[in-house]
């Protein structure tokens, strides 16, 4: 008796050839056992949230033990525009495992946390301040000046305000570089710009926030 092979089988025989092909094509190749063994992509809860959410208390518990004060970061207000909680499970071990975002009149900030125990642990944060004057960017459209405080890597792990990276984005001539050596923005890698340069300008600009 005869077997009859229909199209799809063969096709179904291809499919696998080929793909069995391609296993043997990675395990014989300089990346193939690289590519094989591609970090666990992590997976990402994200919820947006208020300030008082009882989620939120690994957060403050983890807050109280850095003087942010110190590094120029201000309090957290009683209420936010949006609130944004990022949750990595699994993935590479370098990626921060907790991002936190708060948005809300006239400033951001972003936080980033690592697991610690049956804790979190504060690894870095940027605060962003917006003031009330816009100049021309490079691009050709308006934007507000802006004022950016933040602490990471060496700066989280000996947090100092001497380890702060503080940008200024405006034309402010008391905080651009005065040789216009990077246009509108002028940043402190090199400590150009430190917290007894910003202060007063933070608080000029809180003076004229309605």
């Amino acid at each position: 008796m005869k077997t009859q092979i229909s199209l799809t089988q063969i096709g179904i025989w291809i499919f696998f050839g080929l793909g069995m092909l391609l296993v043997l094509g990675m395990l014989f190749t300089p990346l193939g056992p690289a590519v094989l063994n591609m970090p666990e992509m992590p997976e990402v809860v994200e919820k947006k949230l208020t300030l008082d959410s009882a989620e939120l208390e690994p957060i403050w518990a983890a807050l109280e033990k850095v003087d942010r004060a110190a590094l120029g970061f201000t309090p957290f207000p009683a209420h936010a525009d949006e609130v944004r909680y990022v949750e990595l499970i699994g993935g590479p071990a370098e990626n921060a495992d907790v991002h936190f975002a708060v948005y809300y009149s006239g400033k951001s900030r972003l936080l980033d946390f690592e697991r610690d125990g049956n804790g979190l642990r504060w690894v870095g944060e940027t605060e962003t301040f917006n003031g009330p004057n816009k100049y021309w960017a490079d691009w050709g459209e308006q934007w507000f000046e802006q004022i950016s405080i933040a602490c990471y890597l060496d700066c989280a792990a000996n947090p100092s305000p001497a380890n702060l990276q503080i940008s200024y984005s405006g034309a402010d001539p008391r905080l651009i570089n005065p040789a216009g050596q990077y246009g509108a923005v002028r940043y402190s890698g090199a400590s150009e710009l430190t917290l007894e340069q910003i202060k007063p300008i933070l608080a000029e600009w809180a003076s004229k926030t309605p």
